[in-house]
């Protein structure tokens, strides 16, 4: 009985230190995270900006090719008469 009694003293006093430890080394590492979430965003934000961008000029290349099948023709003596569809 004495050495239950001894192995749960023992067993609440490690899981306080336990604790104390994990909460000690959340707030050490607290810093460092927040770094590295801020650079994911930044990357993020980066990423995001040039698929944007990349986008918008992919859209007004497919703007300007459909206004030269529709206006001119596609160049192969058609006159942009819906060639193909």
């Amino acid at each position: 009985m004495e050495a239950a009694v001894g192995g749960v003293i023992v067993g609440v006093v490690v899981g306080m230190a336990a604790s104390d430890l994990v909460d000690g080394i959340g707030r050490a590492f607290r810093p460092l995270v927040k770094e590295v979430i801020k650079g994911g965003i930044y990357v993020y934000d980066s990423v995001a900006g040039a698929l944007s961008e990349t986008s918008e000029h992919f859209s007004d290349l497919v703007a300007e090719a459909r206004a030269e099948l529709e206006g001119k023709g596609s160049g192969d003596g058609t006159k942009g008469k819906g060639h193909g569809k």
